[in-house]
C-alpha cells in the first residue's frame, strides 16, 4: 500500500433528494471536485475516500451539504477510518448542519 493510499480518509455517504433530483450527476460532482466515489448496490449509497491534503474537512462538508437538495436534502455520512457518524438534514431547525451522531 502507497503511502498516498495510507492517508486517504475514506467514507459511507448516504443520501435523499440529491440537487435537481439528479443521482447519478452527484457522484459525477463529487469527482469532478477530487473525490474517489464508488457506487454500492443501493441507488443512493456511495464510498467516499478523500485526501485530506488536497480537500481539507470544512471544504468536504461543504461539498456533501451542497450536494443535495437545499429545502429537502439529507443525508448520513459515516466514516469507516474513525467509526463516527453524522447526520445532515435540510429540514427542521439545524438545516445545513452537520449533527454528530453519538452512541
Amino acid at each position: 500500500m502507497s503511502a498516498q493510499q495510507k492517508e486517504l480518509k475514506t467514507y459511507t455517504f448516504e443520501f435523499n433528494r440529491p440537487r435537481r433530483d439528479d443521482y447519478r450527476g452527484i457522484r459525477r460532482r463529487l469527482e469532478a471536485a477530487g473525490l474517489e466515489v464508488d457506487k454500492l448496490p443501493h441507488k443512493t449509497l456511495l464510498r467516499l475516500r478523500r485526501n485530506p491534503d488536497k480537500i481539507p474537512w470544512p471544504d468536504f462538508r461543504r461539498l456533501l451539504v451542497g450536494a443535495v437538495d437545499p429545502r429537502r436534502g439529507s443525508f448520513v455520512l459515516n466514516s469507516l477510518s474513525t467509526g463516527r457518524a453524522w447526520v445532515m438534514s435540510n429540514t427542521g431547525n439545524r438545516a445545513g448542519e452537520l449533527v454528530d451522531v453519538e452512541d
